[in-house]
């Protein structure tokens, strides 16, 4: 019988047979040192780090990240503390200086009284002034009202035939007609003697564009005054304009006065913060609905379930817009400019996302009964 070979030593132990085979272990313990899982593979979405090159000198040269996959998980990752800490002290500073610096733009810009449209010209003498106050500004029926006082002139002209038309005290010795080009045809209207010239309102149209063309709508209008005695004498008048409208901008293109009438060519347009408010209004449009379809997307085309939220915000857009497009100065007509770019086109998509969310739901229930929210991945 053959002697049984010595036990090996420590030093000529036989190396561990090769675990070949071997499955990765599904729970593995987390590093200590960076606290992740030891075998887990990286996130599929995230590039995975570069090792530094060597440059010409042998110094590691640093390693240059993407802007393309910065941008790219801005919103997926989380963020560190120092931007967080940063994003959140200039919001808080917005916060606090928006409301301030609004305010005091406001104090500076809006002015207290009715702003002068056309100054009175103080060089030239007349027997009597007319101040004029633009009321009101109606698009739609393309109308502009103005309230028309008639005084006596600060700059009274003695030397003027009619000059005795009126008294120091501001009393007509005589009727006066005051001719005015109204579009409701009231053109010609009579200052009784004896009393103040009196108060007198007018209503001018607006011609050059329409409302539906809002919030870059521009009209033009057209301004005569002047004023006759009983045997059609001329009387002259000095014209100043202001206006209270709140919503539109009036410029004079064009004023002549002369012994006979004074004409004012006048300019109308949008304010700029309703042309902004309307701007803002199509891009909130725009982006509520790229978000809205991007869930319908996800949800029909791609079969994954749509959030518990989505409902409700789909449906809170399709209630929001209404109130939104009411609520634009200027209450613009059916039709508009920002109905056709931006409105109409934002119901309209929103109400089709929901409409094919609620028909891929249909058609999946009747496909899986068992499980409508989780269909089977496409082939």
């Amino acid at each position: 019988m053959a002697d049984a070979p010595p036990p090996a030593s420590d030093d000529e132990a036989p190396d561990p047979e090769p675990q070949q085979g071997r499955e990765p272990d599904p729970d593995p313990d987390p590093d200590p040192a960076t606290g992740q899982d030891q075998e887990a593979d990286p996130d599929p979405g995230i590039a995975p780090a570069q090792e530094p090159e060597s440059g010409p000198d042998g110094e590691p040269e640093p390693v240059v990240v993407r802007r393309v996959e910065r941008y790219r998980h801005a919103f997926v990752a989380p963020w560190s503390r120092r931007r967080a800490r940063r994003v959140g002290l200039v919001a808080a500073v917005l916060v606090v200086l928006g409301p301030v610096l609004g305010t005091a733009v406001a104090l500076l810009l809006i002015p207290s009284e009715p702003g002068d449209v056309l100054d009175v010209d103080q060089d030239r003498p007349a027997v009597l002034d007319v101040r004029g106050t633009i009321r009101s500004i109606d698009p739609v029926r393309g109308e502009m009202n103005l309230q028309l006082v008639v005084v006596r002139s600060e700059r009274h002209d003695p030397d003027a035939d009619t000059a005795a038309v009126v008294d120091e005290t501001g009393l007509l010795t005589e009727d006066l007609t005051l001719v005015v080009n109204d579009a409701d045809g009231r053109t010609a209207r009579t200052l009784a003697e004896g009393g103040p010239p009196g108060t007198v309102t007018a209503t001018l149209a607006l011609t050059g564009s329409r409302a539906n063309r809002y919030p870059v709508d521009r009209y033009k209008a057209t301004l005569l005054v002047a004023a006759r005695t009983e045997d059609g004498d001329a009387v002259p008048v000095r014209l100043s304009l202001r206006s209270s409208e709140p919503e539109f901008t009036i410029d004079v293109a064009d004023a002549t006065a002369t012994d006979e009438a004074a004409v004012a060519d006048l300019r109308v347009g949008r304010r700029g913060a309703v042309i902004g408010w309307a701007a803002f209004f199509v891009v909130v449009c725009w982006m509520l609905a790229i978000g809205a379809a991007s869930i319908g997307w996800t949800t029909v085309v791609h079969g994954i379930t749509s959030p518990a939220w989505g409902w409700g915000f789909l449906i809170g857009i399709l209630f929001a817009l209404p109130p939104l497009r009411s609520a634009l100065p200027g209450s613009p007509p059916s039709g508009s400019l920002v109905d056709l770019a931006a409105f109409y086109w934002a119901v309209g998509i929103v109400a089709l996302t929901v409409v094919a969310m609620i028909g891929s739901w249909n058609v999946r229930v009747r496909r899986a009964p068992s499980e409508p929210d989780s269909p089977a991945p496409r082939a």
